[in-house]
């Protein structure tokens, strides 16, 4: 073999296998004789070989030849690093007939082993056959004993049937077209999709869509594992509605990679469209106005240094150019002594601010009218804790107003 495993010479005796192998295998690459677990063996002893410098090393494999025949061999790998490395000389020793059989036997074995395996997890499993031109027609071939569990269909019903009927009305089409891709390009995708069982119950599955090859390299099936998160879903909806009704939005920011992201709530509170992508120069934006922007921002990086989290109420301006208060939350999330990420939550508390804000000037108002008074003044509650206490009253009794607060009035004149 050359350094890039193709075959460069055959010896007549490993001609003598089959008579059309120097034909077929010339200039084609080795690795392609081997499945995958004894190519990634094959692999891993040649890394080993340049490692350590080492001439040569031995182990067992089936071959497999491209008119389909099986020989279980023992291979010796060599490599002469004083003479040329660019060579790999590989000697294939056939195996006895019972070593043969003891193979076979081992992967007959670890065949059943898997095939029990997938018939009895509990998630159902479930592998549809596409027909030859990869259209949206499908059928099920095979289902484990967990999917008439989950679905209420018996086997019979399953078998044979497209896997379209069990979809719900209620499908993305999102997901539909993430489907039809995804079949087209073989590409595996997870999705949480809403699913019908026999009996018409509505339920939710997770499940997980791998693309399988056949020996052309064609996506002809796919495995789909299916969980039911129905419960999982149900509460995530119930959080949701929470946090509509309570103006509460969801966001994160990885600092490593500078991404943020915006629930669809936080981009309601920020009045910006759904398909608004959120990063750190435009963020910004919507706090400059502010003279807390600073302020923030060294909260957010005390976060990603010291792993501090924080509780701001600052006032933003939206992107309609109206000014809101928002609360912010961020805990900061550390792994091996580094902030990953910081999430949080932004909570509209507009209307409540700006309340507590007019309640705040009104009494600041009120204040000063009282501290203009030219004779002593003080005010106290119902239960004679005193509230106000101007300057010149302050004077009266020789004492600080800041002293004088909270006391209770008889306490002070005792």
């Amino acid at each position: 073999l050359n350094k890039n495993f193709h075959i460069i010479f055959i010896s007549g005796a490993v001609a003598k296998i089959d008579e059309q192998i120097k034909v077929e295998l010339l200039n084609n690459s080795f690795l392609n004789l081997l499945g995958e677990l004894d190519k990634v063996k094959v692999l891993e002893l040649l890394n080993t070989l340049n490692k350590k410098n080492n001439s040569s090393t031995t182990l067992n494999v089936n071959l497999i030849y491209p008119n389909g025949k099986q020989f279980w061999v023992n291979l010796t790998l060599n490599i002469n690093f004083e003479v040329d490395d660019s060579i790999i000389i590989v000697n294939i020793n056939p195996l006895d007939q019972q070593t043969t059989i003891q193979n076979s036997l081992f992967l007959n074995r670890n065949s059943s082993l898997l095939e029990s395996v997938v018939a009895n997890i509990s998630e159902g499993v479930m592998i549809i056959e596409l027909d030859s031109n990869l259209a949206q027609q499908s059928k099920i071939i095979y289902v484990n004993k967990a999917f008439p569990l989950l679905t209420g269909y018996n086997l019979n019903e399953l078998q044979g049937n497209s896997p379209k009927f069990l979809q719900a009305s209620l499908t993305d089409e999102s997901y539909v077209f993430q489907l039809k891709k995804s079949i087209f390009e073989g590409i595996a995708f997870d999705s949480t999709l809403p699913c019908r069982k026999k009996n018409g119950e509505l339920y939710w599955a997770e499940a997980s869509f791998s693309p399988l090859k056949n020996e052309n390299e064609m996506h002809t099936n796919w495995i789909i594992t299916f969980r039911d998160v129905t419960a999982r879903k149900e509460l995530e909806d119930v959080l949701r509605k929470a946090s509509t009704l309570a103006g509460i939005g969801s966001w994160a920011y990885e600092p490593k990679t500078r991404k943020i992201f915006w629930s669809n709530m936080t981009k309601h509170i920020y009045e910006v469209g759904s398909d608004f992508n959120p990063d750190v120069e435009n963020t910004a934006k919507f706090f400059k106005h502010t003279k807390q922007n600073q302020f923030i921002l060294d909260q957010i990086s005390e976060g990603i240094t010291a792993g501090k989290a924080f509780d701001l109420e600052v006032e933003i301006l939206t992107a309609k150019k109206n000014k809101k208060w928002i609360r912010i939350i961020g805990e900061p999330e550390i792994r091996n002594e580094n902030c990953q990420k910081i999430s949080g939550s932004f909570q509209d508390i507009d209307q409540r601010k700006k309340a507590q804000l007019l309640a705040e000037k009104s009494i600041q108002e009120k204040n000063e009218i009282f501290e203009s008074i030219a004779d002593g003044f003080f005010a106290v509650d119902k239960k004679w804790k005193i509230t106000f206490w101007n300057s010149r009253a302050a004077e009266e009794v020789n004492r600080s107003k800041e002293e004088l607060l909270n006391q209770n009035l008889w306490d002070v004149f005792s």
